[in-house]
């Protein structure tokens, strides 16, 4: 990794720290975003990483479960599948049908 790169990280790193009060109070969220401490932006900026790459949530989230609700095919049409993923109430099939378990 190059000296820029490191420096560029680093200076990522520190301006998402730790919402610091006086008398060393804290909020316990980061002073540059507002999310919860440790944020996504100073997790990617500490983490050994490409340091050109950009932050994707789907890089520390393990994948969610495709759905297997589908419904039945008329005739030779192929059978629709729901594209949801992860827990939901409501089935949507990539052409946009909609239905309910």
């Amino acid at each position: 990794m190059t000296a820029d790169a490191v420096n560029r990280l680093s200076r990522i790193a520190e301006a998402h720290s730790k919402d610091r009060w006086p008398a060393g109070l804290t909020s316990g969220d980061c002073s540059e975003c507002g999310h919860r401490w440790p944020c996504p932006t100073y997790v990617w900026a500490t983490t050994d990483r490409d340091p050109l790459s950009t932050w994707d949530p789907a890089d520390d989230e393990p994948a969610a479960e495709p759905c297997p609700a589908g419904l039945l095919p008329k005739g030779d049409a192929p059978a629709e599948r729901c594209m949801v993923e992860g827990p939901h109430k409501q089935h949507v099939s990539p052409t946009g049908k909609r239905w309910t378990s």
